[in-house]
C-alpha cells in the first residue's frame, strides 16, 4: 500500500467517525427537544384544566363533567386529560365515558413521580383504549390533571 493510499484511508475513517458522532448528538439532541416541546404543551394544557376546574369549583362540587366543554377547544390534537383525586380514583376522563368503573391510578409512574415533585411523565400503553400514550401528570392540592396525548415516533 502506498503512503497517499494509507493516507486516503485514514482521514476516511475520521471523516466517518466525526460523521456518525455529530449525527448521534443531533438526534439526541431533537429528541429532547421535542420531549420539552411536548411536555410544555401538555403543562399549559393542565394548567388551564386546572383553572378551569377552579373557576367553576369542580372539587366541591364535582361537576368534572363541564371539562367536555374545555376539551372542545383544546387546540392540540390527540389529547387526552384525565382528573385523579389523591386516593387515586379517576374523577374525569375525556376518553371513557365510565370512568368511574377505570382502576386505581395513583401507582402510576407519572402519578407516582409527580406526588414528589411538580409534575411527572412516562410513555405507556393505556389498559383502557390500549393506544400507546405520552403521559404527563400535574399534582394539585386535591387531584392530579394527568394530560396524554397519543405517542408515536413522529
Amino acid at each position: 500500500m502506498s503512503f497517499k493510499y494509507r493516507l486516503f484511508i485514514s482521514f476516511s475513517a475520521i471523516f466517518v467517525v466525526f460523521t456518525l458522532l455529530v449525527m448521534i448528538f443531533q438526534y439526541d439532541r431533537e429528541k429532547k427537544f421535542k420531549i420539552a416541546q411536548l411536555e410544555n404543551t401538555l403543562d399549559n394544557i393542565s394548567e388551564t384544566a386546572h383553572n378551569y376546574m377552579a373557576s367553576q369549583s369542580m372539587g366541591e362540587v364535582g361537576n368534572f363533567y363541564l371539562l367536555d366543554s374545555l376539551m372542545e377547544i383544546v387546540p392540540a390534537e390527540n389529547i387526552r386529560l384525565t382528573v385523579i383525586n389523591t386516593f387515586g380514583e379517576v374523577m374525569y376522563d375525556s376518553e371513557v365515558t365510565d370512568y368511574e368503573f377505570m382502576e386505581n391510578h395513583l401507582d402510576r409512574p407519572e402519578v407516582m413521580e409527580s406526588i414528589g415533585s411538580e409534575s411527572g411523565s412516562a410513555i405507556n400503553e393505556s389498559a383502557t383504549t390500549g393506544n400507546s400514550y405520552y403521559y404527563y401528570s400535574k399534582h394539585y392540592q386535591d387531584y392530579f390533571v394527568r394530560a396524554a396525548t397519543l405517542y408515536d415516533v413522529q
